[in-house]
């Protein structure tokens, strides 16, 4: 629903979301409230809430996403496969997923450790969703068969710019010029 916030402006009366599809929904409503997508990535993170990864919110019941990926025959880590895992994470406000919005700056395997190295970034360096992107990013590749460890650094040199999202992403934003 929608409520006043007290200029005459309507905005979004947040709840949880009961699905991934209804909270890239809300996430849309929201951003037509808040403007122009540009001004929204540098505000964004102020405005968001966090989600437990499992748990009970309200009367729903909701767990984290599981991943099935087939075991490759040579026991080793497919890398096509960490990627996949990767295009599985979405940013909480925008409906792309983290490679095509140019997050994910590298992924290195190590076949002998079963460890996946991934360099990654934020669109805005104070985002108090950074935890919660890293964790997901742990969780999901480490479902990808063969991967003993993952270590995520999130670095912000060179700083995210809209220049790195995918022409899908900025067509699917909004942002492609």
């Amino acid at each position: 629903g929608w409520h006043d916030v007290g200029d005459g402006r309507p905005a979004p009366v947040v709840s949880a979301p009961r699905t991934e599809v209804e909270h890239r929904r809300r996430a849309t409503d929201r951003r037509r409230l808040v403007g122009p997508l540009a001004q929204q990535l540098t505000i964004r993170c102020q405005l968001r809430h966090q989600l437990p990864q499992s748990g009970v919110i309200g009367q729903h019941r909701f767990e984290p996403t599981r991943l099935d990926f087939p075991q490759p025959p040579d026991g080793q880590i497919d890398e096509q496969q960490v990627w996949e895992a990767l295009h599985t994470i979405y940013d909480p406000e925008i409906p792309v997923d983290l490679v095509n919005l140019g997050l994910i700056y590298s992924v290195v395997v190590d076949q002998q450790l079963g460890r996946v190295d991934i360099r990654m970034t934020l669109t805005a360096p104070g985002c108090g969703m950074g935890p919660v992107l890293v964790g997901d990013v742990e969780y999901r590749v480490a479902q990808v068969p063969n991967v003993r460890k993952v270590v995520v650094e999130l670095v912000f040199d060179p700083p995210w710019q809209r220049e790195m999202m995918s022409e899908e992403a900025q067509l699917a934003t909004g942002m492609f010029y």
